[in-house]
């Protein structure tokens, strides 16, 4: 009987490690400006829905703003993937950002953000200078 369960231990912490990659999930990126489209200035950007069905709830941001105005970037949730809307107290993934912004002022950035739980996601690239485009590259990372 002590041999049946040692075995049967065995057995179970062996599928127990190859299961585990396969709870990880696979991340993901998904290009939301390209770096060849000018926001205008005080006008948004948001091409891309993301359906978040499967997702495990891990999103971030990379990239970079180029150009003379200021970024917000933003994300606005749906249930049906047609009407968009900002959650009631969601922060700005980033507001103020220009191109001598993030750590070496070069306009880059890296940030991770918890949206509220949806079944669609945009990101809204907006200028809020007023006054000047800018050119932003994003890639949206999700798991």
């Amino acid at each position: 009987m002590k041999r049946l369960f040692t075995i049967f231990s065995a057995l179970f912490v062996l599928a127990l490690f190859t299961a585990l990659p396969a709870l990880a999930g696979d991340t993901n990126a998904v290009t939301i400006a390209d770096g060849e489209t000018a926001v205008a200035a005080g006008h948004s950007y948001s091409p891309v829905t993301i359906n978040t069905e499967g997702l495990e709830g891990f999103f971030a941001l990379q990239g970079q703003i180029e150009g003379g105005g200021a970024a917000r970037i933003e994300y606005q949730t749906s249930a049906d993937g047609a009407a968009f809307t900002e959650p009631q107290g969601a922060r700005d993934i980033i507001e103020g950002f220009t191109a001598t912004s993030g750590p070496a002022s070069d306009g880059r950035f890296y940030v991770q953000f918890t949206p509220d739980f949806c079944r669609y996601l945009k990101i809204v690239i907006t200028e809020t200078g007023g006054v000047s485009s800018i050119t932003p590259s994003v890639t949206l990372l999700k798991r």
